[in-house]
């Protein structure tokens, strides 16, 4: 069973857990629930701007290091950090660990 080693680490935004899966890779999962605040000193910034949001932010899967160091999945800097697996929006941690833990085995089966 996968192991949830860290929560809401603050070097990454907007929420990102750090996990231990059975396959032995770590993973961080990063994802956006409900409204994301704005701090109150922007608000005059915005002044009539209206923000709104069409459709919710991925959840995003990254591989890491067991100190929480990016990996980047496709391995090309120059493109920045690509992420493992882009999950539909609002999916929740259970679900993206579970679905990066099947992805994974799948792609270990594939390389034997």
């Amino acid at each position: 069973m996968s192991e949830l080693l860290a929560e809401v680490l603050p070097q990454f935004a907007p929420c990102t857990n750090l996990y231990r899966l059975d396959t032995g890779h770590h993973i961080l999962v990063t994802r956006v629930s409900g409204e994301v605040p704005v701090p109150p000193a922007v608000l005059p910034v915005l002044g009539v701007i209206e923000v709104g949001v069409t459709e919710p932010m991925p959840t995003e899967v990254f591989l890491c290091d067991e100190n929480a160091r990016l990996i980047d999945a496709d391995g090309d800097p120059t493109n920045g950090m690509t992420a493992l697996l882009r999950l539909a929006g609002g999916t929740d941690f259970d679900t993206a660990v579970r679905v990066a833990e099947a992805w994974l085995t799948r792609q270990e089966g594939t390389t034997e």
